[in-house]
């Protein structure tokens, strides 16, 4: 008994020993995130993954222990490491390993997970992008009041993407995720405002045209109608002319027949005889005349009936054309999915053939060690079994060879029906827009308010009179035929952009901006710029008058890193980035209160390890901007930027940075708002689709409502500085010509500065400059992909 007792003591003491350990593993795994930057051997140990953690120990009562449910993170490869956590090391673009982390807690009804799921469905990962589950994913979560689903929600319906095209619902979704009640503030999509103005616009000039045409043509039925009484009246007076020289005639006769009585007389008469007949030649001339007007009046009026009838017809015609066509284009994309669908039921079918096969070789083999067991001297019998076996084992692989064919060919036919699905949804839409052929002009400074209808011209208020610079761009889908600025041609850059001067005076100075297309198509944009006392403008038209005070509103703590590599090892070197990083991490901690990391000329390895520890450092309550000057590339194949640190090299993109890993650790921060600003060449491809726009008339307390609700909500923008397209550098002096238009902005505000804000006056400094150099650079503004924004804007608060 002594000696059995001692082993249970050991055994407990062993069982004892194993649980506290477990649990220490298990309070490592779920605990917070530890500091790795020691820890983290390479850069690639600083990538976020999908990570899926080990359960919790937990206990129920006094006696009971078991481990909870596994649970999934976003963090570093290093970080899961540590935790003891489960990642895919390769392949960390698979469809399939992404799926099998968050697949199961979407299922399970976290709505944080069904965003993940829809984002990967979006993404595509390998495969074809499967819209109609992204839809699904995100409506799910949506419904659940995740901001970030009811984001990328609305932008699938501003998209028209595995669902029909609707404004409106993709303004619902936008206004549920931004908290803001309908009607408080206009929070309209920017391609959804202007596409809404095109078609206005387009059904304006076509009423518009249509009227003109009836008043003219009333007018020359007037007219018409004037003239013929005039020559009905004409005529009665040339029959009384006629018959006053019938009468004039009969008395010159009488007066000749009896010339020797009154010579004087005949003169008399002969002088009124000549008389009348000159007054009936002159009424004959002008009845001709009359006669001809009214001939004319009547073809004209023929040719404007014959006008107004055939711009009807046309207008009938051309929608009739773009409805069979829109009907041929959804029949096609009806019977493509009819194919896609009975080759998804087809390849089913023949897995669930195979797997039949193979439990039947399960079978077979199950038999066949029941039979060794039983016959183990039957030498022969033994033979063939496995024979046998072999056989259906060969039967099996074929059958799993010809799945796999199978499968192939159903993917390779998915995408060409999804490529066959994006085509004919391009075709409709290029025959769509080569159909309105409108012009569209969109007013970068000073911004407009979206406006609805027959509403009055928006008025602006700028400070000071003299002049005041327009800044818009222009895109005509048939061709440019003219753009004018209050009836003056200007001539816009090969991308549209365009400038034109415009006094200012008071009271107020109407603007006309008239696009008019190579069809004769015609946009318009109105606006009244009013000056106030004081100055040319420094802060952009639409902010307040006096510096907004919202002592109520907690902005929270604001962090910054600045980066600016100017000395690379194997490409050429930069001019300003150095200075241009210095002076935006100086300004920033002296006038708007940053807290600013500074690294100059960073390697691959630095500029992550600095966002990874900002990763574990920042918490809901902090803001982050991050500046970026130095070199980028795009990957052409994959529409992919990247951002070069100093030891990347052209000929091998092993130490560039991509877009996606820099979203990715994005993704996985708390800070409640992330501002990428990015100097860099193509640094534009980081940006998604068209941010809100905010009604530049909105009054002080109506912003202030906006700013307090946008405040607490969690957002992610990017301003690039040019798009795709490789940007300026020099022409600003010491600074590079973003850098120096970011500089001049953030220095001449003193109000509560937003990011669309921001980004006007940055655009208005950078075109300027830009047409000065006579060269193409267009800023954008815009919410990041996949980093997890949600509604709102960045805030930068003067001190």
């Amino acid at each position: 008994m002594r000696r059995r007792a001692a082993c249970l003591s050991r055994s407990a003491s062993a069982l004892s020993l194993f649980l506290l350990g477990l649990a220490a593993l298990l309070l490592l795994a779920n605990g917070p995130p530890r500091a790795q930057a020691q820890t983290a051997s390479s850069a690639e140990d600083l990538f976020v993954v999908d990570c899926l953690l080990p359960g919790q120990m937990r206990r129920l009562g006094t006696r009971m222990t078991y481990v909870g449910a596994r649970r999934a993170i976003k963090t570093t490869n290093a970080d899961c490491a540590i935790r003891g956590g489960e990642y895919v090391a390769y392949d960390r673009a698979s469809h399939a390993s992404a799926l099998q982390v968050w697949l199961p807690l979407a299922e399970a009804g976290d709505a944080a997970a069904q965003t993940y799921v829809g984002e990967i469905y979006e993404k595509g990962l390998g495969v074809p992008p499967q819209f109609d589950a992204t839809a699904l994913w995100y409506r799910r979560a949506a419904e659940l009041g995740n901001s970030r689903a009811q984001v990328n929600l609305g932008s699938l319906y501003e998209r028209g993407l595995g669902m029909a095209k609707d404004p409106e619902k993709a303004v619902e979704w936008y206004r549920r995720a931004s908290g803001l009640e309908a009607g408080h503030v206009p929070y309209v999509p920017a391609s959804v405002a202007q596409k809404l103005e095109q078609l206005r616009g387009e059904h304006d000039r076509l009423t518009q045209e249509r009227d003109a045409l009836g008043r003219q043509l009333d007018a020359a039925r007037q007219q018409l109608e004037r003239s013929q009484r005039e020559l009905n009246r004409r005529q009665s007076e040339l029959e009384q002319a006629r018959k006053a020289v019938s009468e004039t005639e009969a008395k010159t006769k009488q007066a000749r027949a009896a010339a020797g009585s009154d010579p004087a007389r005949l003169a008399e008469l002969e002088r009124e005889l000549q008389g009348r007949r000159q007054v009936a030649s002159q009424q004959e001339t002008e009845l001709g005349r009359l006669r001809a007007e009214i001939a004319g009046l009547g073809r004209q009026s023929e040719l404007l009936q014959k006008a107004a009838q055939s711009a009807e017809q046309g207008r009938v015609a051309e929608l009739a054309r773009y409805k069979a066509e829109a009907e041929n284009a959804r029949s096609e994309a009806a019977l493509l999915t009819q194919q896609l669908q009975l080759a998804a039921r087809t390849a089913a079918e023949q897995r669930l053939a195979a797997e039949a096969a193979l439990r039947q070789v399960e079978t077979a083999r199950g038999d066949l060690q029941r039979e060794r067991a039983s016959a183990q001297r039957d030498e022969g019998k033994l033979k063939q079994l496995e024979a046998r076996l072999a056989e259906r084992e060969a039967e099996l692989q074929r059958k799993q060879d010809e799945a796999a064919a199978r499968e192939a060919a159903r993917q390779v036919l998915e995408r060409e029906v999804a490529e066959l699905r994006r085509a004919a949804e391009s075709e409709a839409a290029r025959q769509a827009a080569e159909a309105l052929a409108v012009p569209r002009i969109e007013i970068i400074d000073p911004p407009l308010p979206q406006t609805r209808g027959a509403e009055a011209p928006p008025a602006l208020k700028v400070r000071g009179r003299g002049e005041r610079v327009i800044v818009g761009r222009v895109s005509a889908p048939g061709g440019l035929l003219a753009l004018l600025v209050n009836d003056r041609e200007i001539k816009p850059e090969s991308d549209g952009l365009f400038r034109a001067n415009v006094p200012v005076s008071a009271p107020q100075t109407d603007v006309a901006v008239v696009a008019i297309g190579a069809r004769g198509a015609r946009a318009q944009v109105r606006f009244q710029l009013v000056p106030e006392g004081g100055e040319n403008p420094v802060t952009q038209a639409g902010a307040s008058a006096k510096p907004l005070k919202l002592p109520d509103v907690k902005f929270g703590n604001f962090r910054a890193l600045v980066i600016g590599n100017n000395k690379y090892a194997s490409l050429a070197e930069l001019e300003t980035a150095e200075n241009d990083a210095r002076a935006v991490a100086e300004l920033l901690g002296d006038r708007y209160g940053f807290k600013a990391t500074l690294l100059l000329n960073a390697s691959r390895y630095q500029m992550l390890s600095a966002l990874n520890k900002l990763r574990e450092e920042l918490s809901e309550d902090d803001n982050l901007l991050i500046y970026y000057a130095g070199h980028g590339a795009l990957d052409r194949v994959n529409q992919r930027g990247f951002w070069l640190p100093v030891d990347a090299e052209e000929s091998s993109p092993a130490n560039w940075i991509s877009n996606i890993q820099i979203t990715d650790m994005l993704n996985a921060m708390a800070a409640r708002k992330i501002f990428v600003i990015a100097d860099s060449c193509y640094s534009g491809t980081l940006t998604r689709s068209a941010v809100a726009q905010i009604d530049a008339r909105m009054s002080e307390e109506q912003r202030g409502i906006w700013i307090k609700t946008m405040a607490a909500k969690r957002s992610r923008v990017v301003l690039s500085s040019g798009g795709i397209a490789p940007v300026l550098d020099g022409g600003g002096g010491n600074h590079l010509v973003f850098a120096k238009a970011f500089l001049s902005a953030l220095r001449e505000n003193a109000d509560i500065l937003e990011g669309q804000r921001l980004y006007r006056a940055v655009a208005t400094g950078v075109a300027g400059a830009a047409a000065s150099l006579s060269t193409e650079q267009l800023p954008q503004f815009a919410p990041i992909s996949y980093a997890g924004h949600e509604a709102g804007d960045f805030f930068l608060v003067p001190g």
